[in-house]
């Protein structure tokens, strides 16, 4: 569940013990914060921790303090060839509200719009390697 303020840009190349498997997006990124203007672009041990895993409340200096959600996570949904993704709005590990996007750019925010554009690049080569 990556933070709402992430802007994923490229995947990291894993140097460490972290299991990019289990990563929200389907691997860690590289990217930017939105908390904040001008964007900011934290060092990587932040980006992965943080970033890419979401519940940076109280944890990162630039996390706004009256932010709605501390987490975004996404479900991929195929029915009959065409993917819904399903996106979740979390706080303190609880829903909050979702939504249902029938395309990444249906999302209200671009942070998350670029967010579910990784989701969907990754659900759909793990569809595709499963329907081998």
């Amino acid at each position: 569940m990556p933070c709402p303020y992430f802007r994923p840009g490229a995947e990291v190349v894993h140097r460490s013990s972290l299991f990019p498997a289990r990563a929200p997006l389907g691997d860690t990124h590289l990217g930017a914060c939105r908390a904040c203007e001008p964007e900011f672009v934290p060092d990587e041990p932040t980006l992965i921790e943080l970033c890419n895993f979401g519940y940076a409340r109280g944890r990162c200096a630039r996390f706004p303090a009256d932010a709605e959600a501390d987490a975004v996570r996404f479900h991929g949904v195929d029915r009959a060839g065409a993917v819904r993704l399903v996106c979740i709005l979390e706080r303190n590990y609880a829903p909050l509200r979702h939504c249902v996007l029938d395309s990444p750019a249906d999302a209200a925010h671009d942070t998350i719009a670029r967010q579910a554009e990784v989701f969907l690049e990754h659900f759909m080569g793990w569809k595709a390697l499963v329907q081998v």
